[in-house]
């Protein structure tokens, strides 16, 4: 019993960790894509001027 209840609790923790693993990979891109619409916005701001 006492195994089962730890493969359980060790099971949960992977389980979070892959989930935020994924958030944080799916997060960054986004991040990396503002930065870029960014930089492409500063780009034609200088072409104006």
């Amino acid at each position: 019993m006492f195994y089962f209840l730890l493969g359980v609790i060790v099971g949960a923790l992977a389980f979070k960790l892959y989930r935020v693993n994924k958030f944080q990979k799916y997060r960054r891109a986004i991040l990396e894509e503002a930065l870029y619409e960014l930089r492409e916005v500063e780009r034609s701001n200088e072409k104006k001027d």
